[in-house]
């Protein structure tokens, strides 16, 4: 599968979990990655990807640039952007530049802001559903970059404002023909709210072609298997950048284990986007956690066992990304659900139109499985039961 991050928003989270995206998935977009920014992050904590590894990545075609041609080529438009850590043209930016031609590797997109088609978009929105949808951000804890910016504005500017930029990201992910999108939680939270922009179009269950994918559960079963006891040899926190990018490298050049990960990981995507629940909890219980129960502590079984279907999905995620050697970060994984209305998400170019999942996979940057009481459960149910 394909991945697509506007990697600058999600700040130092974003760039911290990379490596982990790297290993999970064949092929990452990133739109305009500031290099001098991410020298930045660097400063702050020396354990995250690199300048230079991000380069060898897109060499090697693991990574794909996406940028206009003037954040590629250092103009006048780039030297005065708002943004002021933007801004500076580094070094690696003019490696970067020795790679244009090569549109796998680095790929230049036209210039393109969709504040006309949000504004004609609101006003096809009746007043009440306008205020709805922008309060619905105003009431929330989740979305404060959103609040803030639109929090001053009249309800129908600050609609325009969200759509405007919701069809500028979808622009970019579309543009990439990745098939999932790697962001912050704030931004799932926006794409719940767009779909009340919609009206309702109930799925039906036997219209769902994703379905007919055959779910490589035997696999899962396997890796999670050795991945539960891999956590004998994960007993120290890595502190070291270059140790982690040694470690990347030596997992990518193990080519078995590699694509038997990555089609781990698509197999509890498929999971997630195309089953019905009670298929999913019949997978789970009856042939994922009973032929991994003698790896699992009585404390991990009490978390797991009692969760909803779909947590227990993500949190398989969650054991799976644990397994890797080393302290790479989680990958955080939520289910955007389809019965509402997806007209307005197809319309931000965020879903394509072709796309009849039940749900829609969304991963998210910055996933702490300590951030509730439940995640840090979960987490010392780990660290206890391999005593790390």
């Amino acid at each position: 599968m394909k991945v697509f991050s506007h990697i600058n928003e999600l700040r130092l989270p974003g760039w911290k979990g990379l490596r982990t995206l790297i290993l999970a998935f064949d092929k990452i977009a990133l739109w305009a990655p500031s290099f001098s920014y991410l020298l930045n992050c660097c400063q702050k904590d020396d354990t995250i990807i690199t300048p230079e590894e991000i380069i060898d990545h897109v060499k090697n075609h693991r990574i794909q640039i996406f940028a206009r041609e003037w954040w590629l080529v250092n103009n006048d438009k780039r030297r005065t952007h708002n943004w002021i850590e933007g801004r500076p043209f580094t070094q690696y930016d003019k490696e970067l530049l020795k790679l244009i031609d090569n549109q796998d590797m680095v790929f230049i997109a036209n210039d393109y802001d969709a504040k006309s088609e949000a504004a004609e978009q609101v006003s096809k929105m009746s007043k009440e559903e306008c205020n709805s949808f922008v309060k619905r951000i105003l009431d929330s804890d989740e979305m404060p970059a959103y609040k803030q910016k639109i929090i001053n504005m009249p309800f129908k500017q600050a609609a325009i404002s969200l759509l405007r930029d919701a069809r500028n990201h979808g622009y970019a992910f579309h543009l990439t023909s990745a098939e999932r999108i790697y962001g912050l939680v704030s931004e799932k939270h926006l794409l719940d709210a767009l779909q009340e922009c919609s009206e309702p179009q109930i799925i039906d269950i036997k219209d769902v072609p994703s379905k007919k994918i055959d779910p490589n559960v035997d696999l899962l079963i396997e890796v999670l298997d050795k991945t539960l006891s891999k956590f004998q040899s994960c007993k120290n926190e890595v502190i070291s950048g270059k140790i982690l990018r040694h470690r990347t490298e030596a997992i990518l050049a193990d080519g078995n284990s590699i694509n038997d990960f990555r089609e781990s990981v698509k197999t509890i995507d498929i999971l997630l986007a195309s089953y019905e629940e009670e298929i999913v909890e019949e997978i789970i219980q009856n042939r994922i956690l009973s032929s991994i129960q003698r790896d699992l502590s009585k404390p991990l079984k009490d978390y797991l066992l009692p969760k909803s279907t779909l947590d227990k999905i993500c949190d398989l995620l969650c054991i799976l990304t644990s397994a890797i050697p080393g302290s790479f970060p989680f990958l955080g994984l939520r289910g955007i659900i389809l019965n509402k209305g997806v007209r307005t998400l197809q319309w931000a170019g965020i879903l394509h139109e072709d796309y009849r999942g039940l749900r829609w996979p969304y991963y998210i940057a910055g996933y702490d499985p300590s951030i509730s009481k439940q995640r840090r459960l979960f987490w010392n149910s780990l660290l206890n039961e391999f005593k790390l």
